[in-house]
């Protein structure tokens, strides 16, 4: 069985091949890290109820936890981008999930930088 280091580094990676796919917009390979994430988080969460995380593993944990917040930045500036091009040509979409209050709809989509 996988330790919790091994396991780990392998959802960094997976979060690594899913921000690629994210920046290139690519659909496929950002579907086909789901099972991956999916089968990750399972593993973790079995090793994580046997025992605490060492403490060495902190620094890595911090690392994967940055990588799937910028994936998720990553994915709802996609969403916001093909939204507003949907708008564009004249296709009725769906509201926006929304934190706190909903924004104006007359503002476009926002990039931003997750890199500093």
């Amino acid at each position: 069985m996988a330790t919790l280091s091994e396991t780990l580094l392998e959802l960094e990676q997976v979060l690594d091949t899913e921000e690629r796919a994210l920046r290139k917009m690519d659909a496929i390979a950002v579907e086909a890290a789901i099972p991956a994430k999916i089968e990750l988080e399972t593993r973790l969460r079995g090793l994580l109820s046997q025992s605490r995380a060492p403490a060495g593993v902190e620094k890595v944990i911090r690392r994967v936890r940055g990588k799937a917040q910028r994936n998720q930045l990553l994915t709802a500036h996609a969403r916001s981008c093909i939204r507003g091009l949907l708008e564009l040509v004249g296709i009725n979409v769906a509201p926006a999930y929304s934190v706190g209050r909903p924004a104006p709809a007359n503002l476009p989509a926002v990039r931003v930088d997750t890199r500093g």
